[in-house]
């Protein structure tokens, strides 16, 4: 879902002018800790398929973790146009996974929304250990997967607000970055042509 995301804002930023050099420098330090995160993540949804059983502490824990990398990175890179708004889409995840003992609770109607063949039995077969169907026990439920993606956009895919957060973060960087002027180069580093 991000990809398209990403793809999307570095068309608009090219549209408008910026540079895709500007956005190979990303200011962004302690990127290990987001790669760690999606690991961590990655993880969590290969399980089941490699019949790897996991207790319910022990995802609540990886989910744990794995968030707290990610708001760590957030906070170290702060000053980065759109990590803020970025970062409050992750601490709404986070807040809905944790309070629902480490998995996203995903509305039925949401996902019947997107798509009639999916339905919730086909989207949990074989276990998940990154979602599960929403209850009425489910807390915080206005951040959970409740919202369905346009029929227009590509896939079929049901979104938090906090994930409509993380996209908005995420646009807002690559054009901040994408359009920033190049930076000016130290005095005697010239290209040595006369």
């Amino acid at each position: 879902m991000f990809f398209w995301v990403i793809l999307a804002s570095v068309a608009v930023a090219l549209l408008r002018g910026g540079r895709l050099k500007a956005l190979a420098d990303l200011p962004f330090r302690h990127g290990w800790l987001v790669i760690a995160a999606f690991a961590l993540r990655a993880g969590l949804g290969w399980a089941p398929a490699a019949g790897i059983a996991l207790s319910d502490a022990v995802v609540w824990a990886v989910q744990a973790v794995s968030h707290l990398a990610l708001l760590a990175a957030v906070v170290i890179n702060r000053q980065v146009a759109g990590v803020p708004t970025l970062g409050l889409g992750i601490l709404g995840n986070a807040l809905a996974i944790l309070s629902n003992g480490g998995r996203m609770p995903v509305s039925p109607e949401a996902v019947a929304a997107v798509s009639a063949e999916m339905g919730l039995e086909k989207l949990f077969e074989g276990g998940s250990y990154l979602h599960q169907p929403m209850a009425e026990a489910t807390r915080l439920s206005f951040l959970a997967d409740i919202l369905p993606s346009p029929a227009w956009l590509p896939g079929n895919h049901v979104y938090s607000i906090g994930d409509l957060l993380i996209m908005a973060g995420l646009f807002v960087m690559i054009q901040r970055l994408a359009l920033r002027p190049p930076a000016a180069r130290p005095a005697g580093t010239g290209t040595g042509v006369a």
